[in-house]
């Protein structure tokens, strides 16, 4: 079935401006899961990312050759801003950001590839599933969870967008570690949102995720939403209810790989 990635973008940003505004000073000031960061640090970090699509910063992020500095440079430019301040730019921002991700997904301008850095380069309607992907892990477990907190239940197919830009990622961001893989290795995502997927080398000489059943002698099974933890190294895989079949040091050494970001 379809994603609809505008509707999972919109539900996404309305759960986390839901949050913030009920948060205290003293909340903003907290740890996050991210590690080093603060809440209003991993907030500052989402809207310069979506503030950045109307400025020169797009294209810094486009020629970066690391991602995770960049994003260290946005949070350091906020670090003495007030939480009100990191909110408004959040909620402004991610509003106007919107009207570009629905551009993104028309017919002419979504195939067109936009490259973020050592990340790889994607379709740009994938821009729309990698923001989902970044606030739906921010929000949901590195604010939310770091808290005490809930949130509003996300939805199956806020889910299967965050997994569609992952699936995406993972040979592009997993060159050098998944070099060494000659064989296909089948990943099945149990639950709403999940799916199954063939991941296999390819001609470009890094691996590919399809979405497909296929014939490999190693099959990877795990909740679906449990694979956003372990495959950005949130959690260890062998806490998340990960079943092998077929030859384990293959499969042990294909989870030891994976790293998405």
């Amino acid at each position: 079935m379809p994603v609809d990635r505008l509707k999972a973008l919109e539900g996404e940003r309305e759960a986390a401006i839901e949050l913030l505004s009920a948060l205290s000073a003293e909340q903003w000031g907290m740890p996050s899961r991210c590690p080093g960061w603060t809440v209003k640090d991993v907030v500052a970090h989402m809207a310069a990312s979506a503030h950045g699509l109307f400025t020169p910063w797009v294209l810094s992020m486009m020629r970066t050759k690391d991602a995770e500095r960049h994003n260290d440079a946005d949070v350091v430019k906020r670090q003495q801003w007030a939480p009100a301040k990191v909110l408004h730019e959040y909620v402004t921002w991610t509003g106007r950001a919107a009207l570009a991700h629905r551009a993104m997904q028309q017919p002419g301008i979504k195939s067109i590839p936009i490259k973020l850095g050592e990340l790889g380069s994607y379709p740009s309607n994938l821009i729309t599933s990698a923001i989902v992907f970044d606030t739906y892990l921010h929000m949901r477990f590195d604010i939310a969870t770091a808290l005490g907190l809930s949130m509003t239940p996300s939805q199956p197919n806020t889910l299967a967008v965050t997994l569609e830009w992952m699936m995406a990622g993972l040979g592009p961001m997993n060159p050098s570690s998944m070099s060494w893989l000659d064989q296909p290795v089948e990943m099945e995502l149990v639950g709403p949102g999940g799916g199954t997927w063939t991941v296999a080398p390819s001609n470009g000489g890094h691996v590919v995720a399809t979405a497909t059943k296929g014939t490999g002698s190693v099959r990877i099974c795990c909740p679906a939403e449990k694979f956003p933890l372990w495959a950005t190294h949130r959690m260890p895989w062998r806490e998340c209810d990960v079943t092998i079949n077929g030859d384990d040091d293959v499969a042990t050494r294909f989870l030891d790989s994976v790293r998405i970001i």
